[in-house]
């Protein structure tokens, strides 16, 4: 690493120099992918640049005007030939706390906007699990689905929209970060008996036209009472 840590600079990679008064680094010699990370002192704002000269022509990568807080990391890596072929070649990991967990990755093209970078930050991130693991398709009760915010705003999540395998939920329990999602079993009867049965959790994100829908699966055991396949297997037998 050559630049600033968050706790003290350093000079590490070859061609590389870092200027204090600027809080600037740059490459001299660059013959392969760097990652550039951004740390926030401070609650501000930043411009990356980034370039390469190539067949007589310089081509650029900025983010303009991203947002940043104190202690955050932002981390970019840049893939200039993904890039050139008009693909999203770069990767942005975000670290909001600086406790060295990144709780989000968004990529980007020639350009990140400020607007963007926001709407990706704030996208909600979720973790989903069911319970009971093994799913009787016969008994009474509920199936329940465990939801938790692992990161983006909560506030965007449309709470009237979610869905079990297109089923919606008869009750929903909301804490501070999570929600518990209770769904009926007489309405899974057409579920597939298995030992690995997949349920897709699905919610709208509001104020976005691209990706609304957050889609997460699941896979429990199902099966069926013994009782029920015995019954089911002896209707229209002559005694």
């Amino acid at each position: 690493m050559t630049g600033y840590d968050g706790n003290i600079i350093k000079h590490e990679i070859p061609n590389v120099v870092y200027s204090n008064d600027y809080h600037h680094a740059s490459i001299l010699l660059p013959d392969e992918i760097y990652t550039y990370r951004i740390v926030g002192t401070g609650d501000s704002n930043y411009t990356l640049p980034d370039g390469i000269q190539t067949n007589g022509r310089e081509q650029n990568f900025i983010a303009s005007n991203i947002p940043i807080k104190n202690y955050s990391i932002h981390e970019y890596k840049i893939d200039w030939d993904r890039l050139l072929a008009r693909e999203q070649g770069v990767t942005v990991r975000i670290d909001q706390d600086g406790d060295g967990i990144f709780e989000t990755t968004i990529s980007s093209d020639m350009e990140l906007t400020a607007e963007e970078f926001k709407e990706a930050v704030s996208r909600p991130v979720l973790s989903f699990k069911l319970t009971p693991r093994t799913f009787n398709l016969d008994s009474n009760g509920v199936l329940t689905a465990h939801v938790e915010l692992i990161s983006g705003d909560k506030n965007r999540i449309d709470q009237n929209s979610w869905k079990l395998n297109d089923i919606s939920p008869t009750k929903i329990n909301t804490e501070d970060n999570s929600w518990k999602l209770k769904f009926d079993r007489n309405k899974f009867s057409s579920i597939t008996i298995g030992e690995q049965v997949n349920f897709e959790l699905s919610v709208k994100i509001k104020n976005t036209a691209i990706n609304p829908l957050i889609k997460l699966t699941d896979s429990i055991r199902t099966i069926q009472n013994q009782n029920s396949n015995n019954n089911s297997s002896s209707k229209g037998k002559k005694k």
